[in-house]
Protein backbone atom coordinates (compact mmCIF):
# COMPACT_ATOMS: atom_id res chain seq x y z
CA UNK A 1 0.00 0.00 0.00
CA UNK A 2 1.34 3.52 -0.61
CA UNK A 3 1.00 6.04 1.73
CA UNK A 4 -1.39 8.78 -0.35
CA UNK A 5 -3.91 5.52 -0.31
CA UNK A 6 -4.59 5.95 3.43
CA UNK A 7 -4.67 8.95 5.48
CA UNK A 8 -5.93 10.21 9.13
CA UNK A 9 -9.69 11.91 8.37
CA UNK A 10 -10.87 12.96 11.91
CA UNK A 11 -9.66 12.88 15.19
CA UNK A 12 -12.01 12.86 18.36
CA UNK A 13 -10.99 14.01 21.45
CA UNK A 14 -12.37 12.49 24.76
CA UNK A 15 -13.27 14.51 27.68
CA UNK A 16 -14.59 13.71 30.76
CA UNK A 17 -18.43 14.55 31.81
CA UNK A 18 -18.35 17.51 34.22
CA UNK A 19 -21.64 16.56 35.76
CA UNK A 20 -22.57 20.69 35.56
CA UNK A 21 -25.60 19.43 32.76
CA UNK A 22 -28.54 17.39 34.05
CA UNK A 23 -29.38 14.01 32.01
CA UNK A 24 -32.11 11.73 31.70
CA UNK A 25 -32.52 7.94 31.05
CA UNK A 26 -34.29 5.19 30.48
CA UNK A 27 -35.12 4.35 34.03
CA UNK A 28 -36.61 0.60 33.89
CA UNK A 29 -33.26 -0.69 33.22
CA UNK A 30 -31.58 -3.78 34.90
CA UNK A 31 -28.53 -4.01 32.67
CA UNK A 32 -28.10 -1.11 31.04
CA UNK A 33 -30.03 2.42 29.96
CA UNK A 34 -32.04 1.99 26.77
CA UNK A 35 -31.22 5.52 25.66
CA UNK A 36 -29.97 8.80 27.28
CA UNK A 37 -31.14 12.10 26.83
CA UNK A 38 -28.44 15.34 27.40
CA UNK A 39 -28.47 18.69 26.18
CA UNK A 40 -24.74 18.56 24.84
CA UNK A 41 -23.00 20.42 21.97
CA UNK A 42 -24.37 19.14 18.54
CA UNK A 43 -20.75 18.63 17.58
CA UNK A 44 -21.27 15.41 20.51
CA UNK A 45 -22.28 12.30 18.68
CA UNK A 46 -20.93 9.68 21.23
CA UNK A 47 -21.37 9.05 24.69
CA UNK A 48 -19.69 6.34 27.20
CA UNK A 49 -22.02 5.89 30.61
CA UNK A 50 -21.01 4.00 33.65
CA UNK A 51 -23.93 2.13 34.85
CA UNK A 52 -23.79 -0.22 38.28
CA UNK A 53 -19.58 0.13 37.68
CA UNK A 54 -20.13 -0.98 33.75
CA UNK A 55 -19.18 0.93 30.89
CA UNK A 56 -21.39 1.24 27.77
CA UNK A 57 -21.42 3.60 24.35
CA UNK A 58 -24.41 5.36 23.09
CA UNK A 59 -24.63 6.84 19.99
CA UNK A 60 -26.76 10.59 19.48
CA UNK A 61 -29.66 9.67 17.21
CA UNK A 62 -32.87 12.49 17.39
CA UNK A 63 -31.85 15.92 18.97
CA UNK A 64 -30.69 14.87 22.49
CA UNK A 65 -31.45 11.68 22.77
CA UNK A 66 -28.77 9.04 22.57
CA UNK A 67 -29.30 5.08 21.93
CA UNK A 68 -27.37 2.28 23.13
CA UNK A 69 -24.85 0.07 20.76
CA UNK A 70 -25.98 -2.94 20.13
CA UNK A 71 -29.21 -2.51 21.03
CA UNK A 72 -31.91 -5.42 21.39
CA UNK A 73 -35.81 -5.25 20.52
CA UNK A 74 -36.70 -3.93 23.72
CA UNK A 75 -34.02 -0.89 23.46
CA UNK A 76 -36.04 0.49 20.16
CA UNK A 77 -39.09 -0.15 21.63
CA UNK A 78 -38.30 1.63 24.96
CA UNK A 79 -36.64 4.19 22.50
CA UNK A 80 -39.46 4.78 20.10
CA UNK A 81 -41.82 4.78 23.05
CA UNK A 82 -40.04 7.46 24.93
CA UNK A 83 -40.11 9.87 22.17
CA UNK A 84 -43.54 9.17 20.24
CA UNK A 85 -45.06 12.13 21.15
CA UNK A 86 -42.44 14.34 19.37
CA UNK A 87 -41.45 11.83 16.61
CA UNK A 88 -43.09 13.30 13.63
CA UNK A 89 -41.17 16.88 14.38
CA UNK A 90 -37.87 14.77 14.10
CA UNK A 91 -38.50 13.12 10.85
CA UNK A 92 -40.23 16.11 8.66
CA UNK A 93 -38.21 14.62 5.22
CA UNK A 94 -40.98 11.60 5.70
CA UNK A 95 -43.43 13.72 4.43
CA UNK A 96 -41.37 13.60 1.33
CA UNK A 97 -40.95 9.94 1.23
CA UNK A 98 -44.43 9.35 1.55
CA UNK A 99 -44.67 11.52 -1.96
CA UNK A 100 -41.83 9.21 -3.36
CA UNK A 101 -43.57 5.81 -2.39
CA UNK A 102 -46.90 7.11 -3.79
CA UNK A 103 -45.11 7.66 -7.11
CA UNK A 104 -43.53 4.27 -7.45
CA UNK A 105 -47.01 2.80 -6.31
CA UNK A 106 -48.47 4.70 -9.21
CA UNK A 107 -45.53 3.55 -11.15
CA UNK A 108 -46.32 -0.05 -10.48
CA UNK A 109 -49.75 0.68 -11.07
CA UNK A 110 -50.92 -0.76 -8.04
CA UNK A 111 -54.58 -1.35 -7.43
CA UNK A 112 -56.12 1.13 -4.97
CA UNK A 113 -57.81 -2.20 -3.55
CA UNK A 114 -54.61 -3.93 -2.94
CA UNK A 115 -53.47 -5.05 0.52
CA UNK A 116 -50.46 -2.76 1.57
CA UNK A 117 -48.53 -2.89 4.61
CA UNK A 118 -46.32 -0.05 5.76
CA UNK A 119 -42.93 -1.95 8.32
CA UNK A 120 -41.81 0.54 10.35
CA UNK A 121 -44.66 2.67 10.28
CA UNK A 122 -44.27 4.60 13.35
CA UNK A 123 -47.39 7.02 13.76
CA UNK A 124 -48.23 6.80 10.36
CA UNK A 125 -46.62 9.98 8.88
CA UNK A 126 -45.86 8.18 5.28
CA UNK A 127 -48.93 5.78 5.69
CA UNK A 128 -51.37 8.78 5.91
CA UNK A 129 -50.38 10.15 3.06
CA UNK A 130 -50.50 6.72 1.11
CA UNK A 131 -54.51 6.62 2.65
CA UNK A 132 -54.81 10.50 0.85
CA UNK A 133 -54.43 9.44 -1.96
CA UNK A 134 -57.29 6.47 -1.83
CA UNK A 135 -55.63 3.37 -1.43
CA UNK A 136 -57.84 1.75 1.20
CA UNK A 137 -56.51 -1.65 2.76
CA UNK A 138 -53.43 -0.70 4.79
CA UNK A 139 -51.77 -2.27 7.96
CA UNK A 140 -49.15 -0.35 9.72
CA UNK A 141 -46.35 -2.37 12.01
CA UNK A 142 -44.43 -1.27 14.36
CA UNK A 143 -42.73 -2.41 17.53
CA UNK A 144 -43.38 0.51 19.63
CA UNK A 145 -47.06 0.68 20.22
CA UNK A 146 -46.98 4.20 22.19
CA UNK A 147 -46.41 5.52 18.12
CA UNK A 148 -49.07 2.99 16.79
CA UNK A 149 -51.72 4.84 19.22
CA UNK A 150 -50.98 7.62 18.03
CA UNK A 151 -51.23 6.35 14.22
CA UNK A 152 -54.82 4.68 15.15
CA UNK A 153 -56.15 8.17 16.55
CA UNK A 154 -55.42 9.63 12.62
CA UNK A 155 -59.24 9.93 11.53
CA UNK A 156 -57.61 9.06 7.75
CA UNK A 157 -56.72 5.96 9.45
CA UNK A 158 -59.52 4.71 10.89
CA UNK A 159 -60.00 1.90 8.71
CA UNK A 160 -56.51 0.91 8.54
CA UNK A 161 -55.01 -1.91 10.44
CA UNK A 162 -52.38 -2.08 12.92
CA UNK A 163 -50.09 -4.52 14.05
CA UNK A 164 -47.31 -4.40 17.37
CA UNK A 165 -44.51 -6.70 15.88
CA UNK A 166 -41.05 -7.47 17.26
CA UNK A 167 -40.08 -8.42 13.40
CA UNK A 168 -36.75 -9.85 14.72
CA UNK A 169 -38.29 -12.79 17.37
CA UNK A 170 -42.44 -12.31 15.99
CA UNK A 171 -44.05 -12.57 12.59
CA UNK A 172 -45.68 -10.44 10.44
CA UNK A 173 -49.60 -11.75 10.51
CA UNK A 174 -51.66 -12.41 6.57
CA UNK A 175 -50.41 -11.61 2.57
CA UNK A 176 -50.00 -8.42 1.19
CA UNK A 177 -49.56 -7.26 -2.53
CA UNK A 178 -47.07 -4.31 -1.83
CA UNK A 179 -44.86 -4.18 1.37
CA UNK A 180 -42.62 -1.22 1.80
CA UNK A 181 -40.49 0.29 4.48
CA UNK A 182 -38.83 4.00 5.47
CA UNK A 183 -35.70 3.64 7.59
CA UNK A 184 -36.29 0.55 9.25
CA UNK A 185 -34.02 -1.64 7.99
CA UNK A 186 -31.08 -0.13 8.08
CA UNK A 187 -31.21 -0.99 12.15
CA UNK A 188 -30.25 -4.70 11.17
CA UNK A 189 -27.03 -6.31 9.51
CA UNK A 190 -26.04 -9.71 8.68
CA UNK A 191 -28.36 -13.16 9.66
CA UNK A 192 -31.17 -9.98 10.98
CA UNK A 193 -31.77 -8.65 8.07
CA UNK A 194 -32.10 -11.50 6.42
CA UNK A 195 -34.48 -13.18 8.67
CA UNK A 196 -36.48 -9.60 8.72
CA UNK A 197 -36.10 -10.29 4.45
CA UNK A 198 -36.92 -13.77 4.97
CA UNK A 199 -40.09 -13.06 6.79
CA UNK A 200 -41.29 -9.89 4.41
CA UNK A 201 -40.60 -12.24 1.61
CA UNK A 202 -43.61 -14.51 3.17
CA UNK A 203 -45.99 -11.79 3.73
CA UNK A 204 -46.18 -11.15 -0.02
CA UNK A 205 -48.04 -12.78 -2.48
CA UNK A 206 -46.41 -14.22 -5.66
CA UNK A 207 -45.06 -11.48 -7.94
CA UNK A 208 -45.92 -8.71 -5.35
CA UNK A 209 -43.70 -6.18 -4.64
CA UNK A 210 -41.18 -4.86 -1.78
CA UNK A 211 -40.67 -0.72 -1.63
CA UNK A 212 -37.49 0.58 0.14
CA UNK A 213 -36.18 3.63 1.16
CA UNK A 214 -33.23 3.53 3.38
CA UNK A 215 -29.21 4.71 4.00
CA UNK A 216 -28.17 1.78 2.22
CA UNK A 217 -29.17 -0.57 -0.40
CA UNK A 218 -27.63 -4.16 0.16
CA UNK A 219 -26.80 -6.70 -1.65
CA UNK A 220 -29.00 -9.20 0.31
CA UNK A 221 -32.03 -7.47 -1.26
CA UNK A 222 -31.21 -8.93 -4.30
CA UNK A 223 -30.84 -12.60 -2.72
CA UNK A 224 -34.69 -12.24 -1.74
CA UNK A 225 -36.37 -10.06 -4.13
CA UNK A 226 -36.16 -9.87 -8.14
CA UNK A 227 -34.99 -6.25 -8.39
CA UNK A 228 -37.00 -4.08 -10.56
CA UNK A 229 -35.33 -0.77 -9.97
CA UNK A 230 -32.65 0.93 -7.68
CA UNK A 231 -31.42 4.44 -7.23
CA UNK A 232 -30.43 7.50 -4.75
CA UNK A 233 -32.42 10.82 -3.86
CA UNK A 234 -31.18 13.81 -1.68
CA UNK A 235 -33.69 14.82 1.06
CA UNK A 236 -33.53 17.78 3.72
CA UNK A 237 -33.55 16.64 7.36
CA UNK A 238 -32.97 18.73 10.68
CA UNK A 239 -29.54 17.69 10.47
CA UNK A 240 -29.00 18.53 7.18
CA UNK A 241 -28.81 16.84 3.63
CA UNK A 242 -28.43 12.91 3.20
CA UNK A 243 -29.09 10.46 0.61
CA UNK A 244 -30.96 8.27 0.58
CA UNK A 245 -31.09 5.07 -1.77
CA UNK A 246 -34.18 3.14 -2.68
CA UNK A 247 -34.84 -0.33 -4.01
CA UNK A 248 -37.85 -1.74 -5.74
CA UNK A 249 -38.29 -5.53 -6.14
CA UNK A 250 -41.02 -8.32 -6.85
CA UNK A 251 -41.59 -11.64 -5.34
Amino acid sequence: MVKDEIKIDKIYKSETFDGSQEFLFHENSTKRPSWVKANLDKKVIFLKIIFKGEAFWYRRYFQDYFFIFDAVSQDYKNYYNEIAQNYESYIPQNKVMRKIILDFLEELKVNKNSKILDIGAGTGIVTEGIAQAGYNDLTLLDISDKELEIAKNKPILSNAKFQTVDLVNEEILGKFNVVFETMSLDYFKGEKLKLILSKIKNSLVKRGNIIIIDRHIYPEFNDYFKEIKKGKTELDTPEGKFDYYYFIGKN
